[in-house]
């Protein structure tokens, strides 16, 4: 069985005390962010990473999915 968004990864701790910790959180942090960063190349290319390691539920997927969110959350100024 999928565990599809709820699949968790080493914690990514922000700037601001949060952390992103799993595939769901960093959906919903992407949803939050203001359409002019949505659109960037960094946050688009870790979108589809995200659904691809949904879809796919492989251990390097998930890793795949949390490097490109950490460079787009580096390349922002959010840790």
């Amino acid at each position: 069985m999928s565990m599809g968004w709820a699949r968790s990864f080493k914690p990514i701790p922000l700037a601001d005390g949060r952390a992103i910790a799993s595939l769901a959180q960093a959906r919903d942090f992407i949803a939050l962010l203001p359409p002019s960063c949505q659109g960037g190349r960094q946050w688009k290319y870790a979108g589809e990473l995200l659904r691809r390691a949904v879809d796919q539920n492989e251990k390097y997927s998930t890793g795949d999915a949390r490097a490109q969110m950490l460079r787009a959350l580096k390349t922002d100024g959010f840790v």
